[in-house]
């Protein structure tokens, strides 16, 4: 995962390919979303999502941060979530990956 990747693509299939390599059922799918949120991968159970994943090949060199970028993602998808569950915290693991 110390490789430099051209587009955050490749990083996103080489992601995958490692957690294949250990059996981790997880997969990473990119963009997915709205028009405007589009998540670099997530799961999540029915509409619920509880992972959402973020690449970049570098940290700072977007206009962009990553983690507030995957937050912001979250908190748009619970915006409605919230009002019909109202007794469940709706948690959710932010998954950044950069380098």
């Amino acid at each position: 995962m110390s490789e430099v990747y051209d587009n955050e693509k490749e990083r996103v299939d080489k992601v995958n390919a490692v957690l294949a390599s250990y059996e981790i059922g997880l997969r990473v799918t990119a963009k997915k979303g709205t028009q405007d949120y589009q998540v670099d991968g997530d799961l999540s159970v029915g509409k619920y999502r509880y992972v959402i994943a973020e690449f970049k090949n570098e940290a700072a060199a977007s206009v962009s941060e990553p983690y507030m970028q995957a937050a912001a993602y979250y908190l748009e998808q619970t915006r409605t979530q919230v009002l019909e569950s109202t007794g469940s915290p709706l948690p959710c693991f932010l998954l950044v990956l950069f380098g």
